[in-house]
């Protein structure tokens, strides 16, 4: 009840790294401006954790220049440019690209939770590209796909599959890969009413041939009686 919490705003990345490298300088720490991109971009807005992550990445690097890579190296994240390629190889529908790309990280210890945050930014920025409006429908199943098994990629050993399968099935799903001619058939649901097992249908009977009609008959008509005899006649 004596706690009180408060929600203070993010800090913009550039703000970050222009600190961090202040920081730098005053330590004598030769670091890349990339470096300290990569290391504001971890802290998340945040400055005590771009601090301990600076540290962190100072203690692998030891002495020598703080670069880019030492950084992804250190953190375990996936480079940028390997994200960009992924995401292309992805949207083209290369399956063995896509598999191979993602075998590599898996192998070097990367993130594959940062990863996937990675490739989502890159589809974020993307989607603010009017060249890309044409991909966009396959961009958004993209996204889809991978808020579905956000789970399965955080703590599942199934993880790089699942990730792999977001990937290929968000653009599967729109029925036509960009870039490619290969027409794939949308996938629809349709609820089918329950089918009657029917017997066995009759066999159409002969029909007789019908008698001819009998002729009404006439009626004899009724004699007519002569009356009596005319007397002028006799």
């Amino acid at each position: 009840s004596r706690c009180q919490r408060f929600d203070l705003r993010r800090i913009a990345p550039e703000a970050i790294a222009e600190h961090l490298a202040a920081i730098c300088r005053k330590e004598k720490i030769d670091a890349e401006p990339e470096a300290l991109a990569a290391v504001a971009d971890r802290a998340d807005g945040c400055m005590r954790d771009a601090l301990t992550v600076l540290d962190q990445v100072r203690a692998f690097a030891g002495r020598g220049k703080l670069t880019a890579d030492r950084v992804h190296e250190a953190l375990g994240v996936p480079e940028p440019g390997a994200l960009v390629l992924l995401l292309d190889a992805a949207l083209a529908g290369d399956t063995v690209a896509v598999t191979r790309e993602i075998d590599r990280l898996w192998s070097e210890g990367r993130d594959l939770e940062t990863a996937a945050e990675q490739v989502l930014a890159g589809v974020r920025e993307r989607l603010a590209r009017p060249e890309e409006k044409a991909r966009a429908p396959a961009l958004l199943a993209v996204c889809g796909r991978l808020f579905e098994v956000w789970g399965q990629i955080r703590t599942s050993r199934a993880g790089r599959t699942a990730f792999e399968w977001a990937l290929l099935a968000g653009v599967e799903a729109q029925g036509t890969r960009p870039g490619s001619n290969v027409q794939i058939p949308e996938l629809k649901t349709t609820v089918q009413k329950p089918t009657v097992a029917k017997g066995p249908e009759p066999v159409p009977q002969r029909a007789e041939p019908s008698a001819p009609a009998a002729k009404a008959e006439r009626k004899p008509e009724a004699p007519v009686r002569a009356g009596p005899a005319d007397p002028e006649v006799l």
